[in-house]
């Protein structure tokens, strides 16, 4: 699996669950290698990080480059500001785009997030950092999506719509084109989403009707 592995850069992955094990079969075309994996559940209680024991590694940590291989939008948030408050550098998260997804020439991308196999993201989008774009979803032109945020495999963004922070778009879901999501929202799976969304809301349905405020 790994014969040009001196030529990939060593990845550290946070997470060991499902997530993580469906990024691992594309982050060798990303350019990287996965050196080791390392369980949440070990660090979520945890503030102050001797990495390099942790790892147990023959790289110096500055030489390393770390994913956050978590499904959940605050989790992923919370274990960020733990690698950054132990002194891990923004430029050591790198993005992780599967080979097999389709990006325009001009989408802007920040750092931290991933891509996933048949994802389709339109030209003039800007994603901005540890966003999950899954498996078979498809970003219109000229989207902005906030940080820490997912959009679930499946899901529809029509163009000019606006995703705000830690927010999950849920499978299959649609949204209609110019429409805002807010910070910390969820959109249920296979809702059609028709109108602009206030921030800590739930949505269901077709159209989408709001469950919780």
């Amino acid at each position: 699996m790994y014969s040009n592995k001196h030529k990939l850069k060593p990845l550290i992955c946070i997470g060991v669950g499902g997530h993580f094990r469906s990024i691992v079969g594309f982050i060798n075309n990303a350019g990287y290698y996965l050196e080791k994996s390392i369980d949440y559940v070990s660090l979520q209680n945890t503030r102050q990080l001797n990495l390099n024991n942790i790892l147990e590694s023959r790289f110096s940590v500055k030489n390393l480059y770390f994913l956050i291989g978590i499904g959940d939008n605050y989790k992923r948030s919370i274990i960020y500001d733990l690698l950054k408050d132990n002194g891990i550098d923004d430029k050591q998260f790198p993005n992780i785009i599967s080979r097999d997804s389709i990006l325009s020439e001009n989408v802007s991308l920040g750092f931290g997030n991933v891509v996933f196999p048949g994802a389709i993201v339109n030209a003039g989008t800007k994603i901005s950092n540890f966003t999950i774009i899954n498996t078979q979803s498809s970003v219109d032109h000229d989207c902005f999506i906030k940080n820490f945020s997912s959009i679930a495999p499946g899901a529809v963004l029509g163009g000019n719509v606006l995703i705000g922070s830690h927010t999950e778009i849920g499978i299959g879901a649609t949204i209609k084109n110019n429409i805002t999501v807010g910070d910390k929202c969820v959109l249920g799976g296979q809702a059609y989403l028709i109108r602009n969304m206030p921030s800590n809301s739930l949505y269901y349905g077709v159209p989408a009707k709001i469950i919780i405020d």
